[in-house]
């Protein structure tokens, strides 16, 4: 799923960040001027606001992170992804924000 997102992302909205759903750090004065523009939730918020950060030419420093999974199958912890709906909400968003971006312009 990973590499079409970023894929369909690249080609949609122009985004030249690697990973626009992990963890994001913000000077706050931006974050709180940016933060109640993203429209969507769930896991595309982050991809939303990282896009408005670099379509106002701030500096985005990528750090990658060696990542790992724990295997527990008496595990309550459940992945919220659905490898049917989520991609194709995911593909919406990115049309949806494409749309949008001309109207979020904030320089």
């Amino acid at each position: 799923i990973s590499m079409v997102f970023n894929f369909l992302k690249k080609l949609i909205i122009n985004s030249e960040i690697k990973d626009t759903m992990g963890s994001f750090i913000a000077k706050t004065i931006f974050l709180k001027e940016y933060c109640f523009i993203p429209e969507t939730t769930k896991f595309f918020y982050i991809t939303e606001l990282i896009t408005i950060f670099e379509q106002n030419n701030h500096d985005i420093l990528e750090i990658p992170v060696e990542t790992f999974t724990e295997i527990d199958l008496h595990s309550k912890n459940a992945s919220t992804v659905n490898f049917f709906t989520t991609p194709f909400e995911i593909f919406i968003n990115l049309i949806m924000l494409r749309l949008r971006l001309k109207k979020i312009k904030l320089n």
